[in-house]
């Protein structure tokens, strides 16, 4: 039996978990890392006793056919929520917070947290990416999704 092409997905934001979610559904063996210490990067939340505080993305509006089918089914499963509508667009934030969102989508994945990239490295027709503390991962093709 062929062994399944590999990603590793550097950046655990919505670009990272959506593209793992795409290449996994496509058979592909996915992994994803990141550095910090929960899942959405710029799908933040912080609590501060009862009140919580989305500071990142506040809300998402749809414009692609493509996203729109996505949403519904998030919509469907309890992830998001109509926030309101303004100008024609509804605009949709994250039940329990935008980052519970971004742990939603994670949750299929193999995906870590506080894993800090140090090195990467062409390899072999693939990618050797060293994390902080001598960790290796080894992969097909590397996608990078982490800010600049």
């Amino acid at each position: 039996m062929k062994r399944p092409k590999s990603c590793l997905i550097i950046g655990a934001g919505m670009a990272g978990l959506t593209a793992g979610r795409v290449l996994h559904g496509a058979g592909w063996a996915v992994a994803i890392v990141d550095k910090g210490r929960g899942f959405g990067g710029r799908l933040a939340t912080r609590r501060i006793g009862e009140s919580a505080l989305d500071h990142g993305a506040q809300f998402f509006t749809i414009r692609d056919r493509a996203f729109a089918e996505a949403v519904a089914q998030w919509e469907a499963a309890g992830w998001v929520t109509p926030w309101y509508s303004q100008e024609g667009h509804t605009r949709y934030r994250g039940v329990g917070g935008m980052n519970a969102l971004a742990r939603h989508l994670a949750a299929s994945l193999d995906a870590r947290l506080d894993v800090k990239v140090e090195l990467v490295e062409a390899a072999g027709g693939g990618w050797c990416v060293t994390a902080e503390g001598g960790e290796v991962f080894q992969a097909d093709t590397l996608l990078i999704t982490a800010p600049a």
